[in-house]
């Protein structure tokens, strides 16, 4: 029997974890759904693996705490449930990486140019 590619594509480890605090009130449940469920479509290549924590706020509200492999930590308050998606996607998602700069070519025009300095008008 041979295996799909959908199966395959199940079987990866999701880039991220979501673990709901138990004390977390259920008015949350519906956004912490959507958050896995947007995670899971999300490609490992695409994020940083951390371990997202949804808990109660102090201040009312829930608290998102990312941590990644490595250590560190981020920590963001969510006053409502509707922005819970975005604000721990903005966690997880990695930064594109900035293309290479070709440096310039030595000899050239541009790199005998000292660079300007900005003064302040009188």
């Amino acid at each position: 029997m041979a295996l799909s590619a959908a199966w395959w594509a199940r079987a990866e480890a999701p880039c991220a974890w979501v673990r709901p605090s138990p004390d977390l009130p259920v008015v949350w449940a519906d956004a912490v759904h959507e958050l896995e469920r947007q995670i899971a479509q999300i490609p490992a290549s695409d994020c940083e693996s951390v371990t997202l924590t949804i808990a109660p706020a102090v201040a009312g509200g829930a608290r998102v705490i990312a941590v990644a492999t490595d250590g560190r930590v981020a920590e963001r308050d969510v006053r409502h449930p509707k922005t819970l998606v975005a604000t721990a996607l903005g966690l997880v998602l990695a930064i594109p990486a900035a293309p290479p700069v070709a440096p310039a070519p030595s000899g050239s025009a541009a790199s005998s140019v000292p660079p300007r300095v900005a003064t302040a008008a009188p």
